[in-house]
């Protein structure tokens, strides 16, 4: 998913910066800048349904979504969601998919990182006044461009309200 597609993504959010938690990790190899980005503690959360997916956002800050460091979920069927396994986009059947766009670290690197491993839900309703809870495990980091392994060990929990509506729809462009 390009950066320009995640802007008018965001922009459809319902956002929280007030309240939730959320924290992941992993052991990192080859990749500089993502040596950098673990253990990520975002402090933005977003949630968002659009054409039949739900998407999850994480911001360690605010600010243009090009300028932030970013990770996200976008779970594409929601019949089963107590263990989910993070599929590439593109491959059959996909469930969710996971990503990080790192946009404040790396501003000119062109490609992403995309997630793998198992993700649970424990609460996913992205309406106005709902919550977003769930965990990562047995996870793994690969190179969007080249499908290089650079990430092991990635595991996280996260767990916020989700708020839609002004104030909160903060994830936009100028």
């Amino acid at each position: 998913m390009k950066l320009s597609s995640l802007i008018l993504i965001l922009t459809l959010c319902g956002c929280n910066s007030l309240e939730g938690e959320a924290t992941f990790n992993a052991d990192i190899e080859n990749a500089k800048c993502l040596e950098e980005f673990f253990p990520f503690n975002p402090t933005f959360y977003a949630a968002r349904d659009r054409g039949g997916a739900s998407g999850i956002f994480f911001q360690e800050k605010g600010g243009n979504i090009q300028d932030v460091d970013l990770l996200f979920f976008e779970v594409f069927k929601r019949d089963n969601l107590e263990l989910l396994k993070l599929q590439k986009i593109g491959g059959d059947e996909v469930s969710v998919i996971g990503q990080i766009e790192l946009g404040s670290r790396c501003p000119n690197q062109t490609y992403g990182y995309y997630l793998e491993g198992d993700i649970q839900f424990t609460e996913l309703d992205t309406k106005n006044n709902g919550r977003v809870a769930g965990s990562l495990r047995n996870g793994s980091i690969r190179n969007s461009k080249t499908d290089e392994l650079v990430g092991t060990n990635l595991v996280g929990d996260f767990d916020f309200p989700v708020f839609a509506g002004q104030p909160f729809e903060e994830f936009t462009t100028n």
